[in-house]
């Protein structure tokens, strides 16, 4: 599980496993555990005890490969629920299922568990983390809800930030980054989910008010372009500074530059940020070059028609 893209070591996948394994364990040791086979309209997703559905986002891609495989060579591995009133709840299996209903199953195999609140809230975060990547959010609302049962003695033994940490796979740096989500904007939420902001920026992020982070993500989605920890320490600054303007941002941005080399003024007096961006990737004989197929098109002229006939001319 690999949340800032770094290249996964033996001692991660080493870990990952014993993860998995550590999970399996809590499933084999639950009462009952027998496999039975069971309709389809009795099987509900996963509530709590609150109501509230299974804490992560369901990847419909994901789904999607899972049910091209299943018709293929039919579900391999059963999934886990438990007993209700009204029939079964899924703890472990969400994307089979729903793959397994995209495929016009009418029964599907289950390994019926009879575990604890906290066991079944277990069960479907790890099992679902152990074979994905969840959202930034997703991992925000799930540690939280670790800390918070340790914290009001759900658990067996009490979870340290090391403990909650390994369960998972990430440093106790990271963990207190997505705890710190928490205080956070939710369109700065919504920008790291979509990895347009990294995470590892939202230690700065933290120092803004929420007003200015609004402002801060209004300044980001505009540009159009992902930033890295660096440029937000750097975009945090000009705002801590007394920016309160995407204008601002972008004149104190650009004060900090060097001049640009283009020769042509057009290119270094565009207003539009996300259009600026783009510019800025090219050298001015490729913007150029743009420029009179540009104009070529609009005016209805070929260029290479009129490149063959200027050379007829010539001869």
């Amino acid at each position: 599980m690999n949340f800032d893209k770094i290249t996964e070591t033996n001692e991660s996948r080493k870990s990952r496993k014993e993860q998995k394994d550590s999970l399996q364990q809590l499933i084999d040791s639950a009462e009952n555990g027998e496999l039975v086979t069971v309709p389809m309209y009795r099987i509900t997703e996963y509530t709590d005890a609150k109501g509230g559905s299974q804490p992560f986002t369901i990847d419909e891609e994901k789904v999607e490969a899972l049910a091209v495989s299943i018709e293929e060579n039919g579900l391999i591995e059963p999934i886990v629920v438990r007993e209700t009133n009204d029939g079964y709840q899924i703890l472990a299996g969400h994307h089979r299922y729903r793959a397994c209903r995209k495929c016009s199953f009418r029964e599907i195999e289950c390994r019926v568990i009879n575990v604890t609140e906290w066991e079944a809230y277990r069960i479907v975060v790890e099992s679902n983390v152990h074979h994905g990547k969840p959202k930034p959010s997703d991992m925000m609302r799930i540690l939280a809800e670790y800390k918070a049962a340790s914290e009001n003695g759900l658990c067996e033994e009490k979870l340290t930030n090391s403990m909650i940490a390994r369960a998972f796979d990430i440093s106790e740096r990271h963990l207190y980054r997505y705890l710190l989500m928490m205080k956070l904007h939710e369109s700065i939420i919504t920008l790291i989910d979509s990895e347009m902001i990294a995470i590892g920026a939202v230690d700065d992020i933290k120092q803004l008010s929420k007003k200015q982070q609004h402002l801060f993500a209004s300044y980001v989605d505009e540009v159009g372009k992902e930033f890295n920890a660096a440029k937000c320490r750097k975009i945090v600054k000009i705002i801590l500074d007394g920016a309160n303007s995407m204008e601002e941002i972008d004149e104190a941005n650009d004060a900090g530059k060097k001049a640009k080399k283009y020769k042509n003024p057009l290119y270094n007096d565009i207003d539009n940020l996300q259009l600026r961006a783009k510019v800025s990737e090219h050298t001015e004989s490729e913007l150029d070059e743009l420029v009179t197929r540009l104009l070529a098109e609009h005016f209805g002229i070929d260029l290479e028609f009129t490149a063959d006939d200027e050379e007829n001319d010539a001869d």
